[in-house]
């Protein structure tokens, strides 16, 4: 599947290292570009992103099935493009730098 508008893709996809093939997966709950990952145990974290509309603070995770949005937790301000590091066998995510909408040097 390509994209024919240019926005921000909840698209979803899973290369099979066994096949070299590409496969589709569960979209995310809100289409991001710019958006920071980090692996968690057995889970992928994504962490903010530019939506069509604003840049998110959201913060949701992908266990190998679908992602689920993680409402108990929230970025600390809405940032795109940084970068998200998981420290200490994943006890601790820590989010570097980004630019956010009202200060674009955070």
């Amino acid at each position: 599947m390509h994209c024919t508008v240019p926005h921000a893709s909840a698209l979803t996809n899973r290369l099979q290292e066994s096949t070299g093939k590409w496969i589709d997966v569960s979209p995310l709950p809100v289409g991001v570009s710019g958006a920071a990952v980090t692996v968690v145990g057995d889970e992928l974290w994504m962490f903010g992103g530019r939506s069509d509309h604003q840049i998110e603070d959201a913060v949701v995770a992908y266990d190998g099935k679908k992602w689920r949005q993680e409402t108990a937790v929230k970025m600390p301000r809405s940032l795109e493009n940084h970068c998200a590091v998981a420290l200490d066998d994943g006890k601790e995510i820590m989010i570097i730098g980004g630019t956010c909408e009202k200060d674009p040097s955070v």
